[in-house]
């Protein structure tokens, strides 16, 4: 049987193409498989993306809260407010009484808790609050800087013995300050001494 050179490159044509339409097939499904997984990958990616950044800013917020935290004296004080009264005290033992600008022989606007007292040869002269749930209550006493600490152990004393707090801890600058954080049933208070002005001493009560 004979064929003719038409047919045969119509044959040879036909057959070709199948062969490229095969090739063609597999790169198409080859990419349309590949595809959803890199789109899939990406999307992926850029999810997470966003939410690694909200941990990195909320790792910053609770650090910089931490280090704000960690500014703040025991009774309530910033750094900024700890120093500026470390600075009035200083001069203060020679300041006259009368430049101290209160009434050290008035009496407070509020009363102190039930549960807290002040020491009893000390006049409680003014309060300040209350500030949320704190308040501050004023006192006076004759003293000298050497006497911080003892006027403070005094006070501490007092509210351990008669009040039934527990002391937590002391700590004093020399000639500066003299304080004592305690813990009672219902309070917790900050006790801070400091030189007022002439022969006077003041006790401040952060009662909480």
């Amino acid at each position: 049987m004979s064929v003719r050179p038409a047919t045969l490159a119509a044959l040879l044509f036909s057959v070709l193409a199948l062969a490229v339409a095969a090739c063609g097939g597999d790169d198409t499904e080859t990419t349309a498989k590949s595809t959803p997984a890199a789109t899939e990958a990406a999307t992926e990616a850029a999810t997470e993306t966003p939410d690694a950044d909200a941990d990195a800013d909320a790792d910053a917020q609770s650090e910089e809260s931490e280090g704000k935290d960690a500014d703040a004296g025991g009774d309530g004080d910033s750094e900024a407010e700890r120093e500026r009264e470390e600075q009035e005290s200083e001069g203060a033992a020679d300041k006259d009484c009368d430049e101290v600008g209160d009434d050290l022989t008035g009496n407070p606007k509020e009363k102190m808790p039930s549960d807290i007292g002040p020491l009893s040869y000390a006049h409680l002269y003014k309060s300040e609050g209350p500030f949320g749930k704190t308040e501050r209550f004023y006192a006076v006493l004759d003293g000298t800087p050497e006497e911080l600490a003892s006027r403070r152990d005094d006070v501490q004393n007092e509210l351990v013995q008669n009040w039934g707090f527990a002391s937590l801890s002391t700590d004093q600058e020399e000639g500066s300050e003299a304080e004592a954080h305690l813990k009672g049933a219902k309070h917790t208070v900050d006790v801070q001494v400091v030189p007022l002005c002439k022969g006077k001493l003041r006790i401040r009560y952060t009662v909480q």
